[in-house]
């Protein structure tokens, strides 16, 4: 047996965007058609990876990266566009649940039907059968039909069908997923014995991370069509962990510029903002114009990236994309410039001789007074002798933003201003006001007590940050979390206190922070507090923040207040977060004897 399982070098997969149904039909039959017919979809890019055998590889990544896609390459259901890919050995692929099975068969009927289909005879099946039917311990239901099965006996009949060959490379692709947390185990189990007893390699697609570091020696990371990272489960699954903590960092941070209570708001709503590059007379370049990178920054470390040319590019899925159908637009296929993939604004015969990008925004972000902080950069290689404009579209018109610079020599940066089509400080003053008018005009409100004012004082933001200040919403267990808070005082305020109650996701209160103010003059404060080592675990948490004449314990619940936000402000407890390295999801706790050694 070759000491590699699998070998893959420069795996490409793309797949045609058909403009009509009826262009498929006519590529299919190999008969001319026009180009621009159809648009590239590239689900991997030059993708190399090298298996050696006996290796439990686990596979990670986000839905849509191109796991699927792999695997089905590996296993022969598919064929690459480009590249090779080498397997060594005879290959068991659990795919899909329930994949070969007849629903109005039973399971009984099922396995026959499976195992003779491998190949097997009658006499090899019937051995086999009852090895099957004891590991997915489905005994009472094996000769019922398929279809009565609930989504966890069809994961345990697949599994069991699947793995009793014993295979030499056995692929399985979220099948477990369906399964309890008991059965799961055992498959987990009969994974490893496979490996140890027979030498089979195993390729995991889970987005169970635990399972992936209890049955892993090693993990791969695979985003947006390419191999992002590979290496020890450990470290991989750390650096992925960490960036799917960021990402919901920054949807909190967003989900907390909302208005309502932060437990009311359940999803965000975005919004598309819609881009093109165009020609100053906005017709079809006569230049090519390559472009490497286009960004959108903005406020709460919103960002999102779009590289023209590499995997999934003009996935729409994403809250970044390009839309490359050539029948319209004026994207170029993709092509290397040195090592870097790119595409360019150019001639390609598209109608509405543009390149146009969107980019997905959280509404709410819109709705505030930071949109101005929005910027698009651009690297490119504009070609000198025709100028290329950014424009941006509000539903009806295109409004121009800023030309691009001609470069002669290397890559260009362009940043455009996205505040320049919004409205200008005088109106967004005007919008400020009005939304203040509606909060305060909500008092009495049974259905919307979030935002409480006295003409004493308002408080006009809350914005939770970590212990330098940023603004941060998830946090590690035991780190110094904290709350900035803009106030208007409108009255001299004799007395002040500062209070913040933490709920937890059941509404119960289970922490508070007091801080004694003192007396406020009338302006605008700034005020930032810190709660080092809180002593509240794992989970999700609201925060209400109240400024109020006094505090007296004995009289708690009872108390005037100047203004609050009510359970605005959400946060996430994570046990295992350090920022980068998430170690576990339980603090142990231990007796520990200590005795001093007699040096006699």
């Amino acid at each position: 047996m070759s000491d590699i399982a699998v070998s893959i070098t420069n795996l490409s997969k793309m797949y045609k965007l058909y403009s009509k149904p009826s262009h498929k039909v006519l590529d299919l039959l190999g008969l001319n058609f026009k180009k621009n017919a159809y648009s590239e979809f590239w689900a991997l890019r030059e993708l190399n990876l090298e298996i050696p055998t006996g290796q439990r590889i686990g596979i990670i990544g986000r839905n849509g990266a191109g796991k699927s896609t792999l695997l089905k390459i590996i296993a022969g259901s598919m064929e690459p566009t480009e590249g090779s890919v080498k397997v060594n050995g005879k290959v068991s692929a659990l795919l899909e649940l329930g994949t070969g099975f007849h629903p109005e068969f039973t399971g009984r009927q099922n396995i026959h039907t499976t195992l003779s289909y491998q190949g097997y005879n009658k006499k090899e099946i019937r051995s086999m059968e009852e090895d099957i039917i004891d590991f997915s311990e489905l005994e009472e239901f094996i000769d019922q039909p398929l279809k009565t099965y609930s989504a966890g006996m069809y994961a345990r009949l697949a599994f069991s069908a699947g793995t009793v060959v014993k295979p030499e490379i056995l692929i399985i692709d979220e099948v477990l997923g369906a399964g309890d947390a008991y059965f799961a185990g055992k498959c987990l189990g009969r994974m490893k014995k496979l490996t140890e007893e027979s030498g089979a390699t195993v390729l995991f697609v889970s987005h169970d991370l635990g399972s992936v570091q209890q049955m892993c020696e090693r993990a791969i990371w695979v985003e947006r069509g390419v191999l992002l990272r590979d290496g020890d489960t450990m470290e991989v699954v750390k650096e992925y962990y960490a960036s799917i903590l960021e990402q919901e960092d920054m949807r909190l941070k967003v989900k907390n510029k909302g208005g309502g209570q932060a437990d009311a708001v359940k999803d965000i709503e975005w919004k598309e903002l819609v881009f093109r590059l165009v020609t100053d007379t906005g017709s079809a370049p006569k230049l090519i114009h390559p472009v490497r990178q286009i960004m959108l920054e903005g406020p709460a470390n919103y960002a999102q990236t779009i590289e023209p040319g590499t995997a999934m590019d003009n996935d729409f899925t994403f809250r970044g994309y390009l839309l490359t159908d050539s029948k319209f637009m004026n994207w170029s296929e993709p092509f290397k410039v040195g090592n870097v993939w790119t595409r360019s604004f150019k001639d390609v015969g598209g109608e509405y001789m543009h390149a146009p990008f969107i980019f997905k925004v959280p509404s709410n972000l819109l709705d505030e007074q930071e949109y101005e902080n929005f910027n698009l950069k651009i690297i490119h290689k504009v070609t000198p002798g025709e100028d290329v404009y950014v424009e941006i579209y509000d539903g009806e018109l295109y409004h121009r933003l800023s030309k691009l610079t001609p470069t002669t020599n290397g890559w260009k940066s362009d940043t455009c201003e996205v505040s320049n089509y919004f409205e200008t400080d005088s109106e967004v003053v005007a919008v400020q006001a009005e939304k203040r008018d509606e909060t305060l005009s909500r008092l009495g409100d049974d259905e919307k007590k979030d935002i409480w004012s006295t003409p004493e004082c308002e408080l006009l933001q809350v914005t939770s940050i970590d212990e330098e200040g940023k603004e941060k919403a998830v946090f590690a267990l035991h780190e110094t979390f904290g709350f900035r808070v803009f106030t208007d005082v409108h009255k001299k305020l004799e007395s002040a206190w500062l209070v913040l109650v933490v709920y937890d996701e059941r509404g119960n209160k289970v922490n508070m922070l007091l801080e004694d103010l003192g007396a406020l003059d009338e302006g605008i404060y700034n005020i930032e507090v810190l709660h080092p080592n809180p002593n509240i675990r794992q989970g999700d948490y609201y925060l209400t923040i109240v400024i109020q004449p006094s505090f007296d314990w004995f009289a708690a619940g009872q108390h005037a207040f100047y203004c609050m936000w009510d359970r605005r402000i959400q946060i996430r407890i994570e046990e295992g977060y350090t920022g980068k390295i998430p170690l576990g999801l339980a603090v142990l706790k231990a007796n520990i004897k200590v005795r001093k050694r007699d040096n006699a």
